[in-house]
């Protein structure tokens, strides 16, 4: 069965939290994005999370869902959408959003459960994608969209008649180098100089760098974090998407 939830911890279960390898849907992530007030409705975020449990009531299937009243945080640009549907005499917003708020990373949307056979995990994507458009038609939202996602996800979506629009990104791959030396030598040498240089500058800053994970980060790591968050936000003219 398919349902909706208007929070990440009523939803149940750990949500994508056997994809571990992307953190951006870690069921502690998105919730900390709602207990922050940082993707709410006051915000602009309505979150609808889709779930589809089988018949033991188990979760199996989770997808991170707002209906959104602006494209702001997204890192999709369809202003232009919108001014055309108001050109129309149609209204854009509210939509419905699947995606990872602020995060413009790819990666799992329509998350299923691991163990699941080929077979069903197939039909989980599938119902997936028919709850999100049952979803927009129930609530009278414009459109659907699932941005950033897998091609697996894709190849679901486009069974059901979604449209594809694609974008590009630049990622930068380890092919297996020994060492930082074993990558510059990859490159011209113009390219090595300059990088050397850039790191000889941050030895010479006096700086040291230390990994903290759990307790280790205190409130005034914290504090100074948000506090450097916002200065590159006013320094670039962006818009500050988390709360602190």
């Amino acid at each position: 069965t398919t349902s909706t939830s208007e929070s990440i911890g009523s939803a149940g279960g750990n949500g994508g939290d056997e994809h571990e390898v992307n953190p951006f849907v870690l069921h502690a992530f998105l919730s900390a994005l709602e207990a922050s007030g940082s993707a709410s409705p006051r915000r602009g975020w309505g979150p609808r999370h889709l779930c589809v449990r089988d018949a033991s009531g188990r979760l199996i299937g989770a997808c991170p869902l707002y209906i959104k009243s602006h494209s702001a945080g997204e890192y999709v640009f369809d202003q232009s959408w919108a001014q055309t549907c108001n050109m129309l005499g149609r209204e854009y917003y509210p939509k419905l959003q699947a995606c990872v708020p602020f995060t413009p990373c790819t990666g799992p949307r329509l998350m299923v459960a691991g163990d699941l056979a080929p077979a069903q995990r197939r039909r989980v994507l599938l119902a997936m994608g028919r709850g999100l458009i049952k979803v927009a038609e129930s609530s009278k939202l414009s459109s659907v969209h699932v941005t950033f996602n897998t091609a697996e996800e894709w190849a679901a979506l486009c069974e059901l008649g979604f449209l594809q629009r694609t974008g590009i990104q630049f990622h930068w791959d380890n092919a297996g180098y020994g060492n930082f030396d074993a990558f510059l030598a990859t490159l011209k040498q113009s390219k090595r100089k300059s990088i050397r240089q850039e790191r000889k500058s941050l030895t010479n800053a006096g700086l040291t760098i230390r990994r903290l994970v759990g307790s280790d980060i205190t409130p005034a790591h914290w504090d100074a974090f948000y506090a450097f968050y916002n200065d590159t936000v006013d320094r670039m003219g962006g818009s500050a998407y988390l709360t602190r």
